[in-house]
Formats: C-alpha cells, sequence, structure tokens
C-alpha cells in the first residue's frame, strides 16, 4: 500500500475530498449538493446505512458513488436482471467508458484516479430459486 493509499484510508470523507483536491485528483462521484439525505449518507461513517424511498430518490447514484470513490470490493443487486442495464450505463457514465466492463461476468474492474483497484459486481435474483444470479 502506498503512502497515499494509507493516508485517504484513514483520513474523513471531507479530508478525503480537499486531499484529492490538493493532488488535482477529482473523485469520480459526489454526492448530489441539493439531496440533503444522499449527501449524509455520503458522508457517514457508519458501517451500516439505512437509505430507502421512492425511485429517484439517488439510492443507486449513492451506492454507485460510494463504490467508485470508497470501496475496494463491491455487489450491487436488482431484483431483475433487466434493471441492471440503467445501472450499468450509470456506472459508464460516471467513470467515462466501459473500460473493464466484462458483460458476460457482470464484472467491472478499473483502477480510480487515485491508484486503488476496485471490482464492482452486479447481481439480480432468481425468484423461481431466489439465488443469486
Amino acid at each position: 500500500m502506498t503512502d497515499l493509499e494509507s493516508l485517504l484510508r484513514r483520513a474523513t470523507p471531507e479530508e478525503r475530498d480537499e486531499l484529492l483536491r490538493c493532488l488535482a485528483i477529482q473523485p469520480l462521484w459526489r454526492p448530489d449538493p441539493q439531496n440533503l439525505p444522499q449527501c449524509a449518507a455520503y458522508r457517514s461513517e457508519a458501517t451500516v446505512v439505512g437509505f430507502g424511498g421512492a425511485a429517484g430518490g439517488g439510492k443507486t447514484d449513492l451506492a454507485l458513488g460510494c463504490a467508485v470513490t470508497r470501496h475496494r470490493s463491491v455487489m450491487i443487486c436488482r431484483q431483475n436482471g433487466t434493471e441492471l442495464v440503467g445501472v450499468v450505463d450509470r456506472l459508464s457514465s460516471i467513470l467515462g467508458s466501459r473500460d473493464g466492463w466484462n458483460g458476460a461476468d457482470r464484472i467491472w474492474r478499473f483502477t480510480r484516479p487515485d491508484g486503488v483497484p476496485v471490482q464492482i459486481e452486479l447481481g439480480s435474483l432468481d425468484r423461481k430459486s431466489t439465488r443469486l444470479n
């Protein structure tokens, strides 16, 4: 682990953003400043954060934002596989391309601007067997 990775790992979200700004490394995603629940959830240091609500409230964007800025290995599941199309589209928008996307395995691998490798796996639930696809 590099010194930068170690420092970023120990920093609060605000310190991390400021450090990245100072290094001219822009985070791939930031919460919508007008969506206060999304901002609070993103800045929370809790291990588990509950964030629900109606469609359009920023839940998927928050999950993807946390995946691309804070985590190394993530799994995002939807009830139906067809619902993943929008997730893939939004993630490609955040990352600026589909580089690293393996559609057959539904796994996205990339390296963040700060040098940290990330893997995001997309899954869905098969209603008949209730097992993860």
